[in-house]
Parts: structure tokens; sequence; C-alpha cells
């Protein structure tokens, strides 16, 4: 054919083939898999759906953006979402199903343990400059590899700040179905028993909240006994003296409403877990403990970074945990007392030390080292949270929006749809020679051309035709005031700064 300009046009007709994947549940197996695993990284990174569907309509080899959109719907209906009372966004996934789910793929990988330790974690972050998320999970404490944000099953999240009246109104659920599942020791999973015990792990403040307790700054701070401020420093006691029935605690007497305010009590316990499975977080336990120090002395940090590792993974009997951690606590009090510094008196030994001393041997002998309490998976996972609130989130239900994103996250975790790490060969003269030289080489070339530059800015201001004022503004300029009058003496200075 040709047009009316005289070009040549050629048209070819050919019968339409009709797709197979218009949508994604008709796709095979093979294909679904690969599109899992685009959405996995996307949930991933953080990837927005409008930024991926800008990148196929550069490369036709990708797929398209709304199979992605419908394998997102098909794993967002694996997850049955709950609202939560309040006036606040917030959103749960049943308790019971979720601790199902953990102990099933326990089943699986460790079929020869049925001694099973659930840990249910909570914590408040704060995601923006005007929004806060309070974020629970539950762990496996009973196989390796616990402490990674992986292994951190998200069950609810809520948008309010960490207060106890808001985890009384917005939380009940939660709470409600926890309490429900402390009386079910026993697990049928299949044709095997499991025998579940529980724990909650936080901060301090988190579970003073939960036991309905006052701050750390109140005289019965301390979650785990009766001990008053002026108490805490008192050394004298053996290793197990605040774990009796006269001085610990008891979550019968605090769930009697008589025994309101006293010894701390400001409201009713949420939870009504024993009080000695609240185990201390040991990062936080740590890194509580290292505020103090660092803000007395740098050096003291120093040597109490080295000796944490011992609090996590020791296996030493409660004795001798005690002593070590009391001859610590007592060396820290000596350096108030003999040498007069500030921050190492007995009003300074803060719920955390005291804990360190008296009631972390407890713990390590009762239930093994802190190391399967630690927070870390907890905080990497309010990290992860707070990057999905930021970057792909559903500002209008955030809550929502950020827990299926999350759970599709696990679910990619759970089903292997992460890229497997390549086989590496360490070349031993890059990383000896060739990479040192590198970077000698890049920050050599750098320094010549500041030096370059820095030469071309003062060859091009001409002191000497300056009027003796202006050579005044400009070392004014420089943040340098003087008084000098005579010519000579503000040119010398000039060039001072200049060298």
């Amino acid at each position: 054919m040709t047009s009316k300009k005289g070009k040549h046009i050629s048209i070819r007709l050919q019968e339409k083939e009709k797709s197979d994947v218009s949508h994604f549940t008709s796709m095979p197996e093979e294909d679904k898999e690969k599109i899992k695993k685009l959405v996995f990284l996307l949930d991933r990174f953080c990837i927005s759906d409008a930024a991926y569907h800008e990148f196929t309509m550069v490369h036709d080899d990708l797929p398209r953006s709304y199979l992605l959109i419908q394998c997102k719907n098909e794993l967002n209906k694996m997850v049955e979402i709950e609202r939560l009372p309040g006036n606040v966004p917030g959103a749960m996934i049943n308790l019971n199903s979720e601790i199902e789910k953990l102990l099933e793929r326990h089943a699986v990988k460790h079929n020869d343990v049925s001694d099973i330790k659930i840990k249910f974690s909570g914590d408040g972050t704060k995601v923006s400059r005007i929004s806060n998320f309070v974020i629970f999970s539950i762990s496996n404490m009973s196989i390796n590899g616990s402490l990674s944000f992986q292994e951190q099953q998200t069950f609810a999240i809520v948008e309010c700040s960490e207060t106890y009246d808001n985890l009384k109104k917005c939380c009940k659920p939660i709470f409600d179905q926890f309490n429900s599942v402390l009386s079910k020791k026993e697990w049928h999973i299949g044709e095997k028993t499991l025998n579940v015990e529980y724990f909650v792990s936080a901060d301090m403040k988190f579970i003073q909240m939960l036991l309905g307790l006052c701050g750390a700054t109140g005289e019965y701070a301390c979650p785990w006994c009766k001990v008053d401020k002026e108490g805490r420093s008192d050394l004298t006691r053996p290793w197990d003296y605040y774990h009796n029935p006269s001085i610990g605690r008891n979550i019968e007497d605090m769930l009697d409403g008589n025994f309101k305010k006293s010894f701390g009590c400001k409201h009713m316990p949420l939870i009504s877990l024993p009080v000695n499975h609240y185990v201390p977080d040991e990062l936080h336990l740590m890194l509580r403990i290292t505020d103090v120090l660092l803000r007395n002395l740098i050096d003291d940090a120093k040597e109490m970074d080295g000796d944490s590792k011992y609090v996590n993974d020791t296996t030493d009997s409660g004795e001798v945990i005690f002593e070590k951690a009391k001859l610590w606590l007592e060396h820290f009090l000596e350096i108030g007392t003999l040498y007069s510094r500030k921050g190492y008196n007995l009003h300074n030994v803060t719920p955390y030390m005291h804990c360190l001393v008296y009631h972390v041997p407890f713990f390590a002998t009762h239930f093994g080292p802190l190391k399967m309490f630690s927070g870390q998976g907890l905080e990497k996972n309010n990290d992860i949270v707070k990057q999905i609130h930021q970057k792909k989130c559903n500002k209008w239900d955030s809550a929502v929006s950020a827990l299926v994103a999350r759970k599709r996250l696990e679910f990619g975790h759970t089903n292997n749809l992460e890229r497997g790490k390549r086989a590496y060969e360490k070349s031993s003269d890059w990383w000896t020679n060739d990479l040192k030289n590198s970077r000698s080489v890049k920050r050599r070339l750098m320094l010549e051309e500041i030096s370059e530059a820095d030469i071309d800015n003062k060859s091009s201001v001409d002191f000497t035709n300056m009027a003796d004022h202006e050579l005044k503004l400009y070392l004014k300029s420089n943040g340098v005031n003087t008084k000098l009058r005579k010519r000579e003496k503000l040119l010398s200075l000039i060039l001072s700064l200049n060298v």
C-alpha cells in the first residue's frame, strides 16, 4: 500500500493468540511460584505496585503488574483479619490459629522435640512523626535461630501509643485470647502431642504495663518482687531471696481487687500468666545498664560490653551468675564511695541493675540462657513494619495494610521463596591487596581534585586590589574577628588562613 504522501505501508494480518495468563489462578504452578517470588521481593524491599508497573512498561519480559496484584489478593485471603475495638486502627489474627501453625512447622522440622517454649512479645515503635504502632508477635524458643526476625510471627498491629489505657481498651481481644490459651498445656498436632510452656518477654516498660505496675521511676518498680528503691542497692541478700513468696510478686494477689495500689500496683494485670514467666529481654537489659555506664564513663561501658556475652550464653549455676553480677555492682558502687564520682551512688541502682543481680540468675537457672529471650528479632520486626508503613502502606488503613504485608513476608520465608545465596570463592589477593589499592587510588584522586578546586578558588581572589575594610569583611566572613589595622598584617593573616 502507498500513502497519500507516497510512503510504502505494509500491514501483516494474523490471528491473535489467546492468552492463557488472564488470571493468576489459571497459570501453571511453575509460573505461580515465580510470581510469588516476585511478590516476596517487592514486599521485602518495600517496592510499590506503581513502581513495578513502570518497570513492566519498559521491559516487556516482566510479568504484568495485574498478575502480581492478583497473587497478593490470593495470599491475603489466607489471612483472616479481625478488627480491634477502640477509636484507633487495629488488626489481629486469631492467636490460636497462629500458635497451631507454629506448632505444625515445629512438628515437621523438629519431630524429636515435644517440649515447646512459646514466647509472647510486644513492643511499641514510632513509625512516623505522628504515628505509633504497638506490635505483637510470638516465636518458638525451642529451636536454634529463634533470634531472627524470620522466626517472629506477627499476629497483631495497633496504631496507638504504648500506654496501659490504650492496651486495655484496644487490645482486649488479644489478651482475652492469650489468657484462654494459657490453660491449654497440650496441643495435638496430627498424631503427636506437644507440651507447651508460655512466656512473656519484652522490655521492662511493656512488662510493667502488662502487670499494671507503676513506671521505672516508681517506688516499687521491679516487676518480679516488692523491693523498694532503697532496697535495690542492698547486696547482702542471698541470690534467690527475692523469689520467696514473702517478697516476690504473685499474680493471684495482683488479680485481687483489694491488693490494688499496693507495692506499685496501679491497675489490674492484663495477662494472668505467673510472674516468674515474665522474662526480661536481654537486649534491653544490657542496653539500659550500658546507658547508665555510658553516661558516667565510656570506658566502663566498654568493659560492660565485654561481659554481656557471658550473661547471654552462660550455663553456670544461679549462684555463680549471682556472685559475678553482685561483684560487678559492688565495683560500680565503689567508684562512688572511694572516688566521690557522681552517678555511682546507691540511688543510681536502676531496676535493670537489680534485675541483673537478683532475677537473671533465677531465670537462667530455671529456663536456660537469656539469649533465647533476646528482643533482637522483635526490634528487627519493628524496623520492617516501619519500612512497610512509610513506603508501601495504605495510610487510611495502616494497621491492616502493614499486617497483611508482614504475613506475606512470613509466607515467603516459610515457603522458601527467598533466593538462595550463590556459592562464592573468596579471593585472598582481592581482599588483602587489590581492594586496598583500589580504595587508596580513589581516595588519592579525590583529594587531588579537592586540592585543585581549592587552588582555583584561591587564585580567583585578588587580595592586593582589595581595600582594608574589604579585607576585614573577608576575614569576618571566614569567622575571624580582628582589631588589626595595618594592611601588611591583614594580608599575612589572610594568607595564613588559605595555606
